[in-house]
C-alpha cells in the first residue's frame, strides 16, 4: 500500500506459490493517478514476493486498460495468452 498524508492512495495484492508470484488488484485512487503510485506498489510487491522465494511473476489485466498495460510493459511483462469472457443472457441463470 502507498499512503499520502496518512491515507491509502494505492495498493495491490500478491500471492506467492513456490517460485511463482501472482499480482492482483493493483489500484490507485483516481485523484492521485499519473504520479507513479502503481509503479511503487508493483515494486513493493515484487520485493516482498522475492523475499518469500518468488522468482517469476504473472498478472492479469483487461485489454482495454491502456494505462495498466503501459505500466506492465514498461516493467517487462508481456502478453502470454488472452482470456475470453462470456456472459449468460438475461433470464438464463
Amino acid at each position: 500500500m502507498v499512503t499520502i498524508d496518512g491515507a491509502p492512495r494505492a495498493g495491490g495484492l500478491c500471492v506467492v506459490d513456490g517460485e511463482l508470484a501472482g499480482i492482483f488488484s493493483v489500484r490507485s485512487d483516481p485523484r492521485f493517478r499519473r504520479r507513479g503510485l502503481a509503479r511503487s506498489v508493483m515494486a513493493r510487491l515484487a520485493v516482498w514476493a522475492h523475499g518469500m522465494g518468488a522468482r517469476r511473476f504473472y498478472l492479469q489485466v483487461e485489454d482495454d486498460n491502456a494505462p495498466a498495460l503501459g505500466l506492465y510493459r514498461s516493467l517487462g511483462f508481456a502478453t502470454v495468452y488472452r482470456y475470453h469472457y462470456r456472459q449468460l443472457g438475461e433470464g438464463r441463470a
